[in-house]
């Protein structure tokens, strides 16, 4: 398969990216997009400006001190197994940041990055988020600058080879839904805003998510699922690709050669 880009339409950054990044990830970007080539360029460019300029994370999240303590505060769960349609379900409680250990939103959403990294392939990018806002009050809210609120909103969508398909929020106040519909919804896309479903009833929920994949730990769910221990999975590391789920020719891929063309087009070969 052949990836080219016009390089009068490219930044230096994206052709330099082409250029030096193993193939996983690019067939990831192509993948994500039904092997549409200019849409995965434009994802590819909203991906490298966003890592690089817009939050400084660079092209690959590194573990350090402050992030595992973010992925072990449990703001962020990935649900084991998958949903009939094959989805990952990455959970997100915000009622949870502040509370385990004190770092700045930024760092929270720096570790969601990670576990988009880590919880997609190139064989399935499919993801639904749920967000358990129980117990959230204005306190919470008011931790979120809208430099946060933009910053969480713009990691999920076109900027990262991920196919989010629902955003579910559950236990959700009318301060939630005001909330919500006053600061985050105008930062959504139309595409995005209507992926976003406000869940009342279990049955709904479980239509969508089994109840054999919902920990009973998540108020008003109804789940099944016992002994889930988030911590346990995250220091044996069996969260990621759905506990040995390996991605074939992943991060371990050796990069390749890349051959390029002339000096009015960039030629990558996957």
């Amino acid at each position: 398969m052949i990836l080219a880009a016009q390089d009068d339409e490219t930044s230096p950054a994206l052709v330099n990216f082409l250029t030096s990044q193993n193939r996983a990830f690019l067939r990831k970007c192509l993948a994500s997009r039904d092997g549409d080539v200019n849409d995965s360029l434009r994802l590819l460019s909203r991906f490298i400006t966003f890592r690089t300029e817009t939050t400084k994370w660079g092209y690959k999240i590194q573990r350090d001190d402050s992030l595992q303590k973010a992925l072990l505060s449990g703001v962020h769960w990935v649900l084991p197994g998958r949903t009939k349609d094959r989805h990952r379900v990455v959970v997100f409680r915000p009622k949870v940041i502040g509370s385990v250990v004190n770092l700045p939103i930024y760092e929270y959403q720096r570790m969601g990055a990670l576990v988009l990294e880590e919880t997609t392939s190139v064989d399935n990018s499919l993801v639904t988020l749920l967000v358990d806002v129980s117990g959230i009050g204005l306190g919470t809210l008011w931790q979120f600058s809208t430099s946060d609120v933009r910053r969480g909103t713009c990691m999920w969508m076109d900027r990262y080879p991920v196919k989010l398909r629902r955003i579910l929020i559950i236990n959700a106040s009318s301060l939630v839904r005001g909330f919500f519909r006053t600061l985050v919804a105008p930062l959504l896309p139309s595409k995005m805003a209507a992926r976003v479903l406000f869940v009342d009833s279990a049955k709904i929920l479980h239509a969508l998510v089994p109840a054999s994949m919902l920990p009973q730990e998540l108020k008003g769910c109804d789940g099944r699922l016992e002994g889930f221990d988030w911590k346990e999975m995250v220091e044996r590391e069996t969260w990621a690709w759905g506990g040995g789920e390996k991605e074939e020719g992943g991060e371990e891929e050796e990069e390749e050669e890349v051959k390029r063309g002339t000096s009015t087009e960039t030629v990558l070969v996957l």
